[in-house]
């Protein structure tokens, strides 16, 4: 549908300029003398803006039933998802332009184990990112599994370390999900329990801990 929409932006576009439309609507509304003469130009960016629109419009409900079948390539087996998958997909939907990469997005929530790309490594050796792990552990007992749990986690944390931004953030992502992008902490402070945070916490300052002693 994403690519149907981008295809018809390149020559035309239906009256009152608006950019994001159904095959149907289009269908409805297309006209040869309406086409632009102006030679069409392939923009990636605008083509990954039109897909995200077009996923934040799918039911959850409808878009988990479509991602399903993307989960084992991302190394996620269907049974674990099976819970969640609904659920899930109100998040994910939100940072993603395709299956493929919402399903991969369902990893930090659903693997049992984390795994440390180079750039999170890299972050958990500072002093100050173990710094900012070691007072989230006093924090986990906030998390409640809601919204109001993960604000009152991220205000104490905050609190604690008299820091904001990037620097508090960073080395949370990079303990929670291994890589220094995807879904928004608080979304992953909101669904994982508090016993796998706790886990991924003492993981990650494990973890940089040996590396700056390799190092």
């Amino acid at each position: 549908a994403a690519i149907a929409n981008y295809i018809a932006l390149l020559g035309w576009r239906p009256e009152g300029g608006e950019e994001l439309f159904t095959i149907e609507r289009m269908s409805r509304g297309f006209r040869l003398e309406a086409l632009s003469r102006v030679p069409a130009t392939y923009d990636p960016r605008k083509l990954a803006w039109v897909a995200r629109q077009h996923m934040r419009k799918i039911a959850p409900e409808d878009l988990a039933g479509m991602v399903r079948p993307y989960l084992r390539d991302a190394a996620i087996d269907p049974e674990i998802a099976r819970a969640r998958i609904g659920e899930l997909m109100t998040v994910v939907r939100e940072e993603v332009q395709s299956l493929s990469e919402a399903a991969e997005h369902c990893r930090p929530f659903l693997l049992r184990e984390v795994i440390y790309d180079g750039d999170a490594l890299q972050v958990l050796r500072s002093s100050s990112a173990r710094s900012v792990l070691s007072e989230s552990s006093a924090c986990v007992e906030m998390l409640d599994g809601g919204e109001e749990g993960a604000r009152r986690f991220i205000s104490e944390l905050q609190r604690r370390t008299g820091l904001r931004g990037k620097e508090l953030y960073m080395p949370l992502r990079a303990a929670l999900t291994g890589k220094m992008s995807g879904p928004e902490v608080a979304a992953l402070l909101r669904f994982l329990d508090r016993e796998r945070v706790r886990a991924r916490l003492r993981a990650a300052l494990d973890r940089g801990a040996a590396s700056v002693s390799h190092t």
